[in-house]
């Protein structure tokens, strides 16, 4: 097992907020690392249990590539397996944001009479944004709602 590593306040928002932002397949095979993890440090179980899992948790998200994305943006360098690595989890990003903006874009094309509505009601982008939230379960920011009434304008 590899030392364990016991992050700062700072380092454990960046680690969560790193974790948050990996895809379903990354964050499963971190959690079967921390199982493993958890499992494997049988002589540190004299300790209490919720921090035992809590460092096998950031232990497996730093091994995950939490380091070398640190270490890759501060200019040192990192082994060729690891950038490969990073490279395939940013891509499986990036892919998650282009389906969410085409399920964005389908949604809009089909309910932009709804969004029309509001506006009708004297609502601001925000709120109209909130509301479709709230009544549709979609997050569409109140940023594309105006650009798209924008092209939508221009067009008609």
């Amino acid at each position: 097992m590899n030392p364990p590593f016991s992050p700062s306040q700072k380092q454990i928002r960046d680690v969560f907020l790193w974790f948050a932002n990996q895809d379903f397949t990354t964050q499963k095979n971190i959690f079967r690392q921390k199982q493993l993890l958890f499992r494997h440090s049988k002589e540190e179980r004299g300790q209490d249990l919720a921090l035992l899992d809590f460092q096998c948790f950031c232990q497996a998200i730093a091994d995950a590539g939490w380091k070398d994305e640190q270490d890759y943006s501060k200019g040192k360098a990192i082994a060729e397996d690891a950038a490969r690595q990073m490279a395939v989890r940013r891509r499986r990003r990036a892919n998650n944001s282009q389906a969410h903006r085409v399920r964005v874009r389908l949604w809009l094309n089909k309910n932009w009479g709804k969004v029309l509505e509001f506006r009708r009601a004297d609502l601001g982008w925000r709120r109209v944004s909130q509301l479709i939230k709230a009544e549709h379960g979609i997050t569409i920011s109140h940023t594309t709602l105006l650009r798209y009434d924008t092209r939508f304008s221009r067009q008609v």
